[in-house]
């Protein structure tokens, strides 16, 4: 989760420069919010489908990308 608590953002001009993937999360309606209603933005967000996924067994978090030997190849 982001705040851009900036009132710069506020604005059109600059709300255009942050990263594609950020510019594809901000809602007009989310701006000049209350803290309250951020939080309460906050609290519906669902951290179950933001989450990487557990191996218990290996005890690590993610998932691999690549094998040992295909970054090895890249090398």
């Amino acid at each position: 989760m982001m705040i851009f608590v900036d009132k710069r953002y506020s604005r059109h001009d600059k709300r255009s420069k942050p990263p594609c993937w950020i510019l594809s999360h901000m809602r007009d309606t989310h701006l000049n919010l209350s803290t309250d209603m951020a939080i309460h933005i906050a609290r519906e967000i669902d951290p179950m489908k933001m989450a990487q996924p557990y191996d218990d067994k290996a005890g690590t978090m993610g998932r691999k990308t690549s094998s040992e030997t295909g970054v090895q190849d890249m090398a």
